[in-house]
Parts: C-alpha cells; structure tokens; sequence
C-alpha cells in the first residue's frame, strides 16, 4: 500500500499545468478521442517512461553528457516523438487511401448500374438534407441570451 502510494506520488509531483489561451483553444476544437488520447500519452511518458529512462542513466547513454544533449534522455524523446508522429501520419495515408480505392469503386459501380438509379438517390439525398436543415435551429431567446452574458464575461 505505501509503495503504491509513493509511486503515485512520484508520478504526479512531476505534473503541472498550463493554462494557456492556444492550449485550451486546441482542446475545444479537435475531438475527445484525440484530448483523451494525449492526455494519456502525456501521462505515459512524462510522468512514467521518461523517469524511467532517466534512472537508465550510464547504462543506455553515458551518464557525463547533459540532458539536453542528442545521444542522451533527449535523444530517445525526439527519437519517440518523430516515430510516433510518422506512425500516425502512415496510418493517416492507409486509411484515406482505403477509403478512396473503397468510394471510387462505389461510384465506379454505381455508374454501371445507370444514372436513373443514382439521380434518384442523389435527390433523396438533397431532399434529406435541406429537411434537416431546416429542421434544426437555435430559438432567438437563446440566441439573444448567449450573446448578452458572452458580452458580460468577455472583457472589452
């Protein structure tokens, strides 16, 4: 029980945070599956692989060199980093490749089957789409409400 509760407590005590307008902004426009994911990767390594690769120190890279230094603690976090980021990118370029080679043999197949079939579905389409359009709006109460306490909150 103790030991549990002093690894949590060195995990955390190297945790701080930072408030800053760009950060929060970045937050509220990308998804939850992406802040919950760099929550999780934020956590993963600075508050558990980095400190355990510190303490690797004079077996993995000399133990003379500053931290800062290319072939020491530094070196593996930018190695990590610039893998993960190719990683993401290769898995982003497969999967919109799949999904391309996947609508154009869609379209390719639809286009045999004749342009009646497809007119009438793409009219369906615009039909649903102006439906739900139309159907969903804000009241102006609401409106006139928002606009008057962001007013309020938002120094001018």
């Amino acid at each position: 029980m103790l030991l549990t509760i002093s690894f949590w407590f060195w995990v955390f005590r190297r945790f701080f945070f930072d408030f800053n307008t760009t950060f929060i902004g970045a937050g509220m426009l990308v998804s939850h599956l992406v802040n919950l994911s760099l929550l999780l990767g934020s956590v993963l390594s600075y508050g558990v692989m980095w400190p355990l690769i510190g303490q690797l120190k004079g077996n993995w890279f000399p133990a003379s060199l500053e931290e800062t230094s290319m072939k020491s603690l530094y070196g593996y976090k930018v190695f990590l980093a610039v893998a993960l980021i190719l990683g993401d990118g290769l898995y982003t370029f497969v999967k919109v490749m799949f999904c391309t080679i996947i609508n154009v043999h869609g379209r390719l197949r639809n286009k045999k089957l004749g342009p009646a079939v497809d007119h009438q579905k793409k009219h369906l389409d615009d039909q649903r789409v102006n439906d739900m359009f139309l159907r969903e709006t804000i009241p102006f109460w609401v409106a006139a409400i928002g606009y008057l306490a962001f007013s309020l909150i938002v120094p001018s």
